[in-house]
């Protein structure tokens, strides 16, 4: 669990990896026996705030302890073998700041903090 992890070892975290995943699609392609990583990584490892991972809270969180260690954006993907494949692992990067400047001005509501 993230944000117990957080809660529990911040003073000792100087640098964060930030990914978003869908654990499902690990479960059933692990299930399934698939020796096919590249493609089902992909499929497991998605664009910041479109997985399966509390990012917003665990973003919140950083805010309101005052982290002020590095943030790292992981985004795994299939190997690129083509121009057009670079162009869109671009676009998933852009549109991966753009989701993170977002999330610096918004606020949870008082329901969904976790201190």
């Amino acid at each position: 669990e993230v944000l117990k992890c957080w809660e529990a070892w911040r003073e000792r975290i100087n640098h964060v990896h930030l990914k978003d995943v869908r654990p499902k699609v690990m479960a059933q392609a692990k299930s399934e026996g698939r020796e096919d990583f590249d493609v089902w990584w992909a499929d497991v490892s998605t664009p910041l705030g479109e997985g399966d991972l509390p990012l917003e809270h665990f973003l919140y969180l950083l805010r309101a302890t005052r982290y002020e260690g590095w943030v790292v954006v992981e985004q795994d993907r299939f190997p690129i073998s083509s121009s057009a494949e670079l162009r869109a692992a671009a676009d998933v990067q852009t549109r991966n700041l753009q989701w993170i400047r977002q999330m610096e001005t918004e606020t949870l509501p008082e329901s969904q903090h976790y201190l």
